[in-house]
């Protein structure tokens, strides 16, 4: 019986050993090895991209090389002359001023002349033949437009019955109702020359204000106001303007404010000229030396 329970003890003891063998085998086999020194990670493997090398460019040995820009060029080539100032008191001198035309100068000397024949017949003055020699006449009194106001003209009378006024303009006509004195622009915008409240200029030539209260005739380009259907006024000019955009805007001195007996018809207000006779007013209208209006033709009736 003690040596079945020795036999016993002896095969535990030598299971329990062979157990603990086995076990400290199989351990070590699932260690991993230690790692060996370790090596440089080739570029690019962190996720950084790689950049591109810029292309060359093959250039041969003797190619020259690109001109250098000068540097030293004078800069008085490229600056810009600075522009004259205009003199104290030039600018918005009257309507004119507005339009860009230089208030120094007459509105005469100004005017496009290219449609003009010999003898300014584009501004309707006539020439005065050297043959004719006109006979001297006294210009009547003016009961509104007396001497500290004018700047006395001259006048001559010629064989066919004209008015030469100042040596240069020729009126025909009588100034009555049935043959009324036809009035040259050329004549009518050379107040400019003598007449101009900005600067103090505040007499008008008398071979204009003599026709005031008498009949004329004017023949020019018409503007109505804008929007008006039977419209009663008009304006008179030298020059055709739409009112707007197209053409030269009037000045005081090459327009005439028109006041009609009747409304204009639709026809002639579809046209853009005319030729407008009534009773003449030499009217100034200024504000602040600013000449804003200068003639009027009321009692009109339009052709």
């Amino acid at each position: 019986m003690k040596l079945f329970w020795a036999l016993l003890v002896g095969l535990v003891v030598a299971g329990v050993g062979f157990g603990l063998g086995a076990f400290g085998s199989g351990g070590g086999q699932g260690q991993t090895p230690p790692a060996g020194p370790s090596q440089a990670a080739p570029a690019g493997s962190q996720g950084e991209p790689t950049p591109i090398p810029a292309p060359t460019v093959d250039r041969p040995a003797d190619a020259p090389l690109p001109a250098a820009q000068p540097t030293d060029a004078p800069w008085a080539s490229t600056v810009v002359p600075p522009q004259a100032t205009p003199p104290e008191g030039a600018l918005f001198d009257d309507a004119a001023d507005l339009f860009g035309i230089d208030p120094t100068a007459p509105v005469l000397s100004q005017l496009d002349k290219a449609q003009a024949t010999p003898g300014n017949a584009g501004l309707g003055l006539e020439p005065i033949p050297d043959q004719l020699q006109g006979q001297p006449v006294e210009l009547p009194a003016h009961p509104r437009w007396t001497g500290d106001k004018i700047i006395p003209a001259t006048a001559a009378r010629l064989p066919d019955g004209r008015l030469v006024l100042d040596g240069a303009y020729v009126v025909r006509g009588s100034g009555t109702k049935s043959d009324p004195y036809v009035l040259p622009w050329g004549l009518i915008v050379s107040a400019s020359e003598v007449y101009q409240p900005r600067r103090n200029q505040v007499k008008l030539p008398q071979r204009l204000t003599m026709f005031d209260g008498a009949f004329v005739t004017v023949a020019g380009f018409t503007a109505y106001p804008l929007g008006a259907e039977s419209p009663r006024e008009l304006l008179l000019m030298l020059n055709q303007w739409d009112g707007c955009c197209i053409g030269i805007p009037p000045t005081a001195y090459d327009a005439v404010e028109v006041r009609l007996l009747s409304p204009a018809t639709t026809q002639q207000r579809l046209s853009s000229q005319g030729t407008v006779s009534g009773l003449f007013r030499v009217e100034p209208f200024e504000d602040q030396g600013f000449l804003l209006g200068l003639y009027l033709i009321e009692d009109a009736s339009l052709q």
